[in-house]
This record gives C-alpha cells, structure tokens and sequence, in this order.
C-alpha cells in the first residue's frame, strides 16, 4: 500500500459511514430533538473534515486539522455511543496514530508499505499497561505495541509522549485500517506469522518485553491499612527503647510500603531478629551481669544454631503464653482472629488455600494446643513461598496472588495482623523474653 493510502483510505470511509451513508440517516430518523439536532450539527462538522481529508490525500500532502477531528469523534462517541457497530475506538486510534504521524511531516510518495508485517492479537492475561511499546532497531518486524482500549485518554497522552519512527508508524496504522474487528480490551501488535504464534507464547513475549524496558506487568496487591497495635498507650517514656534502634528502623520500611508480599517479607525480618535475639536474652538474664566464659558462649552458640522453623516455633511459644489483651493469652487472640476468617469466605476456600502452600492442616485443626503449629507453620510458609521460587513447589506473587483471592485474605486479614501486633506488642514494654536488662555483656572483670 501507498503510504498516502495508509494514511486516509480507511478513516475517509468510516468517517462518511458515521456522517453520510444510509446507516446515519437510518440512525438520525429515530433521534428526537434536541439529539437530532446535535446530531446533524456534529456529523455536519465531522462530513467536512472528512472531505479536508479526502482533499489531502489527493494532494499527497499532511491533513492539518487531526486535532479537531479527534475531538469531533470524541465527543461523537460520547453521545451516539448507540450508533450500529463497528465502535468507533477503532477511528479514534486510527486517527490519534496520524497524528503523531504528522509530527514528523514524512513525504506521502509513491513509496509501498507492506501492510501485513504485523496483526493484532488479544492479550489473553492483560498486563496492567495501558500502552507499551518497543521499536526493534534491528529489525523492525520483531517490534511490538500494546495497547488498553478501554482508557485511550490515558492512552492517547502516552502515544504523544512515546517516541516512534514514522516507517514503524506508518505499519501500526496500516495494521489497524486492515483488522476487521479489534479486541474488546487489550491488544497487541506482534509479527505475523505462519502457523500463526501461540497466544500464551504472544503474552510472554509482551511480559518480557516489557519488563526488559524496566517496567513491571503487574498490578501490586495494596495493603495499606496502619499496623494493628494492640495497646498503643503502653508505649511510654523512659524505657530502652534505644535498643531497638534497627528494628525500628525496619518497622519504618514496613510502614512506608503497601506491597502486601513485600510488607510480609519485611515484617517477617523483625519476627527473624526476635526469634534468633531469644536465647541471647535468655543467657544475658540467666548471667544477670556477671562475667561470660567461652563454656556460655558456647551455649549460646548451640542455642541459635537450631532450624528457623523451630527458631519461630519457640519463638510464638513464648509469644503464646503472654496475655494480648487482659485476661485473653495470644494463643486465644490469634485462634479468635482465625475464626474470625468465617464467614468472609468459607471454611472449604481456605483448605484449598492451606494446601495451594503445602500445608497439610485444615481450618478447623487451628485451634487449642494446635493452633502454636499451626501458626508456626503457616507464616513460615507464606515466607518460603514468597522467597522460594522452586520450580516443583507454587511461588506466591502477585500474579498468583491475583489467582487466588483466598489465600489473599489469608494474609491480609489474618498474618499481617497478627504479625503487626506481635512486633509491637514486644518492643512496646519491656519483658522477659526478647529485653535486655544490660546495656553491657561483661566479658572481663
């Protein structure tokens, strides 16, 4: 095709059929005023550019008016949305594309295109871009643009603002005058190919693409409410907090992100420093200041070089038998919280989810002299699904995430939660298990 026939063949014939065929006389006899008036007024207005247009073909030369055409359209669109299909996206993308083609005044010769390098294809996974596009400068066939139709405001901004070669131009609008019917939601300009390429193959193609330009294809799952603290009133001057100096900072990193999965890791480093902080206490009460010798440090060694999970499990132990609330023990809190789970979602959804990690306990074995293990085990869990990316086992990330709402409120309504008031409730006063009693370990007297 003429790159002159690129540009206006097919907007000329759309452009007549909204505002001069049969097909908008037949939709104008069933307005009543004052649509009917509107009506006539716009298509009137847009039948005249429409003819400019058909002029500057003729002329091989670069129609001016793109931007007052579009807004014809747009406002054609807002108010006849009911006129007979095919919509008239597929116009306002034509047209948006020409006239960031007029940014550039390319000659409009007698030079052919090939109209059939690229098709239009469903992205069958969306990825949360509106638009997105890579210019292959090595070969030109093997570029890509995607595109969201549901928003082409937002995309119409970032066409203006992407920067293209009129050739790759020129091949995106030839692509779209030709496809018939465009996707209802999410497309894609890819190569075409014979046999014609996979759809999953296309959407990892698009995923990588993208995330090799530094941009993500994912939409982050928010967690943004301030963290659960059970008693705030209980933090109160004069105590040492000072050393607790790098888990607040930590705390810190917690509070300013809303990455649900990347909050629970970051909470999960405090629940860490505490877990493994334990028996160190344990031997700096048990000395109560005297002196250490290298038989205790060895002690000490033993008692941190156990496994995280049983690390964690002695952990919550102690964590369980503390009282949360006046005369309610955190083991009860946190099997209250999980019960609380119902009826938000049923009993049989969060079994699925339980086993989806690998967890082989059901929603109604977390409960009494249980619930330690089971806790234990869950959040343990969560952690290695997140950090481990095993090829045999299931990764939890937003993608999986997005798949499994479930296991979403898991984390949400329950893990985070319970977390944020344990970390608080331990630093908040002083206790036995995880302060200090001196500011120095005595190694010599």
């Amino acid at each position: 095709m003429k790159k002159y026939e690129i540009l206006y063949d097919w907007p000329i014939e759309e452009i007549r059929r909204l505002s001069d065929s049969e097909i908008a006389a037949s939709y104008a006899a069933q307005l009543v005023e004052p649509e009917l008036s509107r009506f006539v007024e716009l298509t009137e207005k847009i039948r005249l550019l429409g003819a400019d247009l058909a002029k500057a073909k003729a002329e091989r030369a670069h129609f001016t008016k793109w931007g007052e055409i579009r807004n014809y359209i747009e406002e054609y669109d807002a108010q006849f949305s009911s006129f007979p299909p095919p919509s008239v996206d597929k116009l306002r993308m034509s047209l948006l594309l020409a006239h960031k083609l007029s940014e550039f005044s390319p000659p409009l010769d007698m030079t052919d295109i090939e109209a059939d390098v690229f098709e239009i294809r469903e992205i069958t996974q969306p990825v949360p871009n509106t638009w997105f596009c890579r210019e292959n400068s090595l070969s030109l066939s093997d570029s890509v643009a995607l595109l969201t139709l549901s928003d082409i405001s937002v995309v119409a901004n970032d066409i203006m603002a992407t920067n293209m070669s009129p050739n790759f131009l020129f091949h995106l609008i030839a692509t779209l005058n030709l496809t018939p019917e465009l996707p209802s939601f999410q497309m894609i300009f890819v190569k075409k190919m014979t046999p014609q390429i996979d759809s999953m193959a296309i959407d990892a193609f698009a995923r990588l693409a993208i995330l090799s330009t530094g941009k993500a294809v994912h939409s982050a799952r928010r967690y943004t409410n301030p963290p659960n603290i059970l008693n705030i009133n209980e933090i109160k001057p004069g105590a040492a907090y000072h050393q607790w100096i790098e888990i607040l900072n930590v705390l810190s990193e917690y509070n300013s992100r809303d990455d649900a999965l990347l909050k629970f890791l970051t909470i999960y480093h405090v629940i860490e420093n505490f877990m493994f902080k334990r028996p160190i206490v344990e031997l700096e009460q048990k000395m109560n200041g005297a002196m250490f010798s290298i038989r205790d440090f060895k002690r000490l060694y033993d008692n941190v070089k156990i496994k995280e999970e049983d690390a964690l499990k002695n952990l919550f132990q102690e964590v369980f038998k503390m009282e949360a609330l006046p005369r309610i023990k955190f083991k009860d809190h946190i099997v209250t919280r999980w019960e609380r789970l119902v009826p938000t979602m049923s009993k049989e959804k969060i079994d699925d989810s339980l086993r989806l990690i690998g967890l082989s306990f059901s929603f109604n074995f977390f409960k009494g002299e249980s619930a330690l293990s089971c806790f234990s085990k869950l959040i343990y869990t969560l952690r290695n699904t997140i950090v481990h990316n095993k090829e045999t086992e299931f990764h939890l990330t937003y993608a999986s995430l997005d798949m499994h709402p479930s296991l979403c409120k898991i984390i949400e309504e329950f893990a985070l939660p319970s977390l944020e008031e344990i970390c608080f409730y331990l630093i908040s006063k002083p206790n036995q298990v995880l302060w200090y009693q001196n500011k120095d370990i005595c190694l010599y007297q």
